[in-house]
């Protein structure tokens, strides 16, 4: 067993504690990545680093008075999500938007794609698949999409 773990992990879970109502699936904006950066540079974490002492967290943890679990926990049976319907929401919202055009801010790239299907994703099952898993899917769905306007498909 090893005597440190992943910043990420100890980042994903103080986020949760810090905002249950907020946090799924350890999905946070910037503004609580701001926070949770915040609590850990307060008590001398360097969040820069790829791992902390899970030692020092734990103690963090404790002397923050936040439950104490155990760190690693596996965190059970992931969600099962209606991919087809998030495909389709993904081709609605190329169509709405056109390509990415690196002059709109709004739709630059596509990390706006990612980020409006998460949205879409907590607004209709109030939670968000794992970033990986998306980002995987998106160059098949938008090389789809993009076949289709050029009539390649």
């Amino acid at each position: 067993m090893s005597d440190f773990i992943p910043t990420y992990k100890a980042w994903d879970r103080v986020a949760k504690m810090l905002f249950p109502d907020v946090v799924d699936e350890a999905h946070f904006r910037q503004p609580l990545r701001k926070e949770v950066s915040l609590w850990f540079t307060q008590r001398g974490f360097d969040v820069t680093q790829r791992t902390i002492s899970k030692k020092d967290f734990e103690a963090a943890l404790v002397k923050a008075g936040l439950p104490e679990t155990k760190v690693g926990a596996k965190p059970g049976p992931k969600p099962d999500f209606d991919w087809e319907m998030i495909e389709a929401k993904c081709y609605d919202l190329m169509e709405h938007h056109g390509d990415f055009m690196p002059g709109d801010l709004d739709w630059d790239c596509q990390a706006r794609l990612q980020e409006a299907l998460m949205d879409y994703c907590q607004e209709t099952w109030e939670l968000e698949p794992s970033e990986s898993t998306l980002r995987e899917k998106l160059p098949g769905w938008l090389l789809t999409w993009r076949e289709r306007k050029t009539g390649a498909a």
